[in-house]
């Protein structure tokens, strides 16, 4: 990075061998689905796809644009084979560039096609069911824009939006979300609707700022531009007092009426499990501009592994392990351990006895470590990211009868299908760690450790199966 749109990032996609384009006319159901199952099916995910011919629509889909670790780590324009570890702190450091202002831009890209009144259509966008009991279509990689009624601070999230009409959608977010927040707010407090406006096809930095659990008083414009590199461009929009992305290729103004629910869903979860029917608010469109030729973007979301894993994978552990680590700095590395979602493994390493228990709190206590299940927290010799040694230390360093901590009634995401009160949970902490004085210590039989000359071989054999 930085990109200078979406297409920009398509481009390097495409030639890093990344981006596979369908020219075949394909049809919304069943191939659209389909397409994105056999792609992450793909061990270690597949490339980004574009269906160029779509039955019925006139415009591309792309989809799966992030559903490898390989492609995130070109979103940040970094090698593609990057070691996990590494792409991890190289995210993080990014928050130190925090805030990056916004410059404003007199004409843009997303403005060559300006329809409002009658001309608004959203059934004329390649949205799609991706599961079959999907409860209809659904736009899934929006980046919502708004403001905090209260501070004027704008605000951008990421939540699935149901298609119920040609100028209708729901918008599906929890009251934990800082858009459910907001309304909740506007909904005691004043009595105008909450305007919006909805960027899709964007260049990466704001679609993972949009998705990215930030602290509340964080604006994600700025945060963008720290992830990029770069200032995002933004270009006042045409029916609400917002300013939208210049380079995006489709945005859709409207406002979301205050105290009114409609029935949502079902929708497929990354969780692998269905979302029940819920009451949700829902968006009145006012305007749609686009370029000339869009393209469409979607993500797909189904059982894992799904786009979602990867495309919030890393995002997430950073974010998670920058505000954990303020608290505990003995904090090593934070892996929100991808296909489980509401699992999370951190390594750390110990000066005193209990530590391991103390960052287990702190993990909790930050905004999306919230939502985290279960919490394995290991020893700085472990690397978080490989699972078979993470098993190793369970199978070794554990006792349950002393080393796990189960907290009742915990606020957890509403989308775990075992929870029986939806949005509270059980939290299981497993301390993996070996004890340090003062904590009893079983006798040590060592740890086997390998040969320095190893790493030396470990060039020469990669070379030799290459």
């Amino acid at each position: 990075m930085p990109y200078s749109d979406f297409r920009d990032f398509l481009g390097r996609l495409e030639k890093q061998g990344e981006l596979h384009r369908i020219t075949e006319e394909v049809l919304p159901e069943p191939d659209i689905g389909a397409i994105g199952r056999a792609t992450c099916n793909i061990p270690g995910g597949g490339p980004g796809i574009i269906c160029e011919h779509i039955a019925g629509y006139k415009m591309p889909l792309a989809f799966c644009l992030h559903a490898s670790n390989r492609s995130v780590a070109v979103s940040f324009d970094l090698p593609k084979d990057i070691l996990l570890k590494e792409l991890l702190y190289n995210i993080a450091a990014r928050w130190d560039d925090y805030p990056v202002d916004p410059v404003e831009v007199d004409t843009a890209p997303c403005k060559e096609v300006i329809k409002v009144g009658n001309r608004v259509d959203l059934t004329e966008f390649p949205i799609v069911r991706w599961n079959v009991e999907d409860g209809a279509p659904f736009i899934t990689k929006p980046a919502i824009i708004h403001k905090d009624p209260q501070s004027g601070r704008y605000n951008i999230g990421m939540y699935r939006m149901q298609l119920k009409g040609p100028r209708t959608t729901g918008v599906g977010f929890s009251p934990s979300h800082d858009l459910g927040m907001h309304l909740q707010w506007a909904e005691r407090n004043i009595s105008e609707p909450i305007e919006v406006a909805v960027a899709i096809g964007n260049e990466p930095a704001l679609s993972f700022a949009a998705c990215c659990p930030l602290p509340a008083d964080w604006d994600e414009y700025k945060f963008a531009g720290a992830l990029s590199g770069a200032p995002i461009e933004v270009v006042k929009a045409e029916t609400v007092d917002l300013y939208v992305p210049a380079s995006s290729e489709i945005i859709i103004e409207g406002q979301i009426r205050l105290s009114h629910r409609e029935i949502e869903g079902p929708f497929g979860e990354y969780s692998g499990h269905y979302s029940m029917l819920r009451r949700y608010p829902e968006m009145e469109v006012t305007a749609i501009t686009h370029r000339e030729d869009p393209i469409y973007e979607g993500l797909f979301m189904s059982h894992p592994p799904n786009e979602l894993d990867h495309f919030t994978h890393i995002l997430y552990s950073a974010t998670i392990y920058r505000q954990a680590k303020a608290i505990i700095p003995e904090l090593v590395a934070y892996n929100n351990a991808s296909n489980w979602g509401l699992t999370g493994v951190a390594s750390v390493e110990q000066s005193y006895a209990g530590l391991a228990r103390k960052l287990m709190m702190a993990i909790w206590a930050t905004p999306h470590g919230g939502f985290i299940k279960n919490l394995l927290v290991v020893d700085d010799d472990i690397d978080v990211f490989d699972l078979s040694q993470v098993f190793w230390a369970l199978s070794t360093r554990f006792q349950a009868d002393r080393d796990m901590i189960i907290i009742n009634e915990a606020p957890g995401g509403y989308i775990d299908p075992s929870a029986l009160i939806k949005g509270l949970t059980t939290k299981a902490g497993f301390d993996l760690t070996w004890p340090v004085p003062p904590a009893i210590r079983p006798k040590d039989f060592g740890v086997i450790k390998g040969r320095p000359e190893t790493v030396i071989w470990e060039d020469k054999i990669r070379n030799l199966v290459r």
